[in-house]
Parts: C-alpha cells; structure tokens; sequence
C-alpha cells in the first residue's frame, strides 16, 4: 500500500505481555500453534514467530531505538464512523461521571494491522484514554492514543485465535497528549528503567491510519 493512501501519525508505543506460555509446532505442511485442534486452519501469512501465542516477546524487533518502526492500519470507512460516532457520544452527548476513569470505554472495530512485511488481521483497535482522550478530541486533535488487541474477535474468527503480535497480546499507542516536546512517557520511562524499576518498554513509531478518505 502507498504511503500517501495514509493518515501519518507519530506515536509512542508501550506494551502488554500475554502472560501465556507455550511453543509453537509444525503439523505437515502447514503452520499451526501449540494448542492448535486439527480443524484450525491458520492464515497462510502467519509465521510462528510473529503470530503464534507462547513465543518469547521479540523486545529486540518491536522497541529497536535505531528505527523508527512504522505501522499501517486499515479500518473499514463504516468502522471508522462508528468509533467516531461513539467518540462524539461520549465527548458531547453523554453526562459523564464526576471521575473520568469511570467513563464507557470507547467501542472496539475490527482492523488490519501491517509490519514489516507482515499482516495481521480482525486485531481489535479502540481509542484510549479518559480525559487526555476527551481533551484531544474537543481540540480537535485528530491524533488519538488508541489500542491494539490481537485476539479481541478471536470468538468470531477461529481461526485466529491467540493471535499475538512477535509475543505480545497488546499494543498502546500514545498520542504525547500536552508534550510538545514528544519525548515525556519515553524518557520518563528510561530513567524508572536505569533505576531498575519496572516499566513499561517504549519506541517511536510512525502510524499511517486508512479509513477510506484517502491522506
């Protein structure tokens, strides 16, 4: 896909992991994961490294600070209204409650997600966010943090269940909402690293969103 077909964003990605852990097999010529029963039949693109559940999470691929890693997300145009259309009930026509962290969580749509060569498909995505999310919005800023699930519709789609992206089950995208700067959430978490306490692993990534509209 063209990159002017997209909406480019620049994002701060954090992690999730699964929790899960298992190996990932052959069976004949085909691919499938440990666990799989013989009547899933995984996607042809799918390899073990980069879909299956229970592989070790590939820190080194998806939080490269030599690169600025890139993502290309696809979203069905009547997704995307509906996910814009929940935004704008929860931002104006909702009565929301006295602590934001109380609100609806925004609506999860099917997406197409691309990688480096590589697809996943039916991943969950919705906004994220309480007030920075409402905040960016009546802006209006167009550019929100949002979230990616690989397994969210596993239920309608068997044959993408666990679906994990090079070990992770999650991704979070944030928008550096008030940091004009662009480098608080990454250096912060350095330093809480450097100190030798947990955190999350950040990179910055370049996100080009299509949704029907074109660049």
């Amino acid at each position: 896909m063209r990159p002017n077909k997209y909406k480019k964003f620049v994002s701060i990605i954090s992690i999730v992991l699964s929790g899960s852990a298992c190996v990932a097999c052959q069976r004949d010529d085909l691919l499938s994961c440990d666990g799989d029963i013989p009547s899933i039949e995984r996607p042809s693109f799918w390899t073990r490294a980069s879909h299956c559940r229970g592989v070790e999470p590939d820190y080194d691929k998806v939080f490269n600070d030599e690169v600025v890693h890139r993502f290309d997300i696809t979203v069905e145009p009547e997704d995307y209204q509906a996910m814009t259309d929940d935004l704008n009930r929860l931002a104006w026509e909702t009565v929301l409650p006295p602590d934001l962290d109380d609100m609806d969580d925004p609506i999860w749509v099917p997406a197409d997600v691309e990688y480096d060569g590589k697809l996943w498909t039916k991943v969950g995505m919705r906004w994220k966010g309480h007030s920075s999310l409402l905040g960016a919005w009546k802006a209006p800023i167009k550019k929100l943090s949002f979230l990616l699930t690989f397994d969210r519709f596993e239920e309608a789609f068997s044959n993408l269940e666990n679906q994990r992206f090079f070990g992770f089950k999650k991704l979070i995208f944030a928008n550096a909402y008030n940091d004009q700067s662009f480098i608080r959430e990454k250096t912060a978490s350095e330093i809480f690293r450097d100190a030798e306490i947990p955190v999350v692993r950040t990179a910055f990534t370049q996100v080009y969103l299509e949704f029907g509209e074109g660049p």
